[in-house]
């Protein structure tokens, strides 16, 4: 009876342990492709915008087929980077002027 529970926690144990490694390895996979999915769609803004003297929340939003608020979060960042300026405060008044 020992030796039954024993293999019996044990093979629990594995089961637990298995799962784990495989949810995180999981995880690590979706952050991974979501990483390459924001630096490709960067890229396709930096080359939208690299042809245009200005470019809107909007245009980008059609451009990438994505949420105001993605859209938002990338211009931002390429803005932190150097690569655009915000043009306006709020609203539909903002545009991003490619330095």
């Amino acid at each position: 009876m020992i030796q039954f529970l024993t293999f019996l926690i044990i093979g629990l144990g594995g089961i637990v342990v298995g799962y784990y490694f495989a949810v995180r390895r999981k995880t690590r996979d979706a952050v991974d492709k979501r990483s390459v999915e924001k630096e490709e769609n960067l890229r396709k803004v930096r080359e939208y915008a690299a042809g245009r003297e200005e470019v809107t929340n909007n245009e980008i939003e059609k451009l990438l087929n994505i949420s105001d608020a993605t859209a938002t979060r990338y211009l931002d960042e390429l803005e932190r980077e150097g690569v655009l300026k915000q043009i306006g405060r709020t609203g539909r008044f903002v545009r991003y002027r490619i330095l």
